[in-house]
């Protein structure tokens, strides 16, 4: 069965129908990310009234923030600390070129 969670809004089903996309195979991908998920997390964001799948973009922008700060050298925080710059944004910058 699939979750609540992983049925498409009226929306996104538009969306797949004007980009003929496949939406039965997009719920059965959402499905599988809610399936993969710890079943301590489920848990979790069941008793808080949590989207599965919000929770994990969520987790997704935080491991990328870490990866972002973890390959900055020590100097390049130094300045975004003193310039008030977004550690992230300027990772995002420096792979970019801009």
């Amino acid at each position: 069965m699939v979750d609540v969670y992983a049925r498409l809004t009226r929306e996104e089903e538009e969306a797949c129908d004007l980009l003929g996309m496949d939406k039965n195979k997009l719920m059965i991908a959402r499905q599988r990310e809610i399936d993969a998920l710890p079943e301590m997390e489920k848990q979790v964001c069941e008793k808080l009234g949590v989207n599965p799948l919000d929770y994990l973009k969520m987790k997704n922008l935080e491991n990328e923030e870490q990866r972002a700060l973890n390959s900055l050298s020590p100097d390049e925080l130094k300045v975004c600390r003193a310039t008030g710059m977004d550690p992230v944004e300027f990772f995002k910058n420096k792979m970019t070129g801009c």
